[in-house]
């Protein structure tokens, strides 16, 4: 169960011309989990407000958001909250508009499945690598995956303003719907402020 923020309305709304739906994009691609209002011990107890969406994501009990940022500009183009127990590949694909030249992401987003899909699409896989005990990285497939994660740490400042700048690491409600509604306001101020500061550099 999720509830993407994506579409055409976000697309039109929190985009500058140019920046929606088909047009190229270089799509960076993460999540970061963010704690729930609830607090688990209210969970077996009548005492005070539960969330019947929050589910435990590692260690944080809450909900995963997840983004899709360009790669140029650092606009967000696409966005989706989720319970915490939704893995980051499973929405991945739902959140690209349909004109991204590149997708780059962790190694978390990769599956084979992704690959053939990104082909057909003519979309260049930027998606670190995973080995396994079967099947160890090449030496090259590591260095690969070293420069590919220096490229991605651009999605850190996004985080980072949401947490630091905005406070959100809780969200303010009790349910899915009304915290998703809350991180749109949240999207639409961050490429309203991002936007402003790119038109002031290009000015």
């Amino acid at each position: 169960m999720h509830r993407e923020l994506g579409g055409s309305s976000f697309a039109e709304l929190g985009l500058p011309e140019g920046l929606g739906r088909d047009a190229e994009l270089e799509a960076l691609l993460d999540a970061t989990r963010i704690e729930a209002q609830a607090s688990t011990k209210r969970l077996d107890s009548e005492q005070g407000p539960t969330d019947p969406d929050a589910r435990f994501g590692r260690d944080v009990y809450g909900y995963q958001m997840h983004i899709s940022s360009d790669f140029a500009t650092g606009l967000i183009c696409n966005a989706a909250l989720t319970p915490g127990n939704v893995a980051e590949t499973t929405v991945a694909d739902a959140l690209l508009l349909g004109g991204e030249r590149f997708v780059l992401a962790d190694r978390a987003y990769d599956t084979r499945e992704r690959r053939e899909l990104y082909d057909e699409r003519e979309i260049e896989y930027l998606i670190l690598q995973r080995g396994n005990r079967h099947h160890p990285l090449s030496e090259a497939e590591r260095e690969r995956n070293r420069a590919l994660a220096k490229l991605r740490r651009r999605v850190e400042a996004v985080f980072g303003t949401f947490k630091r700048s905005y406070g959100y690491r809780t969200v303010r409600y009790f349910n899915l719907a009304r915290n998703t509604v809350e991180l749109w306001c949240k999207l639409f101020a961050y490429n309203l402020r991002r936007g402003l500061r790119l038109a002031q550099s290009a000015a």
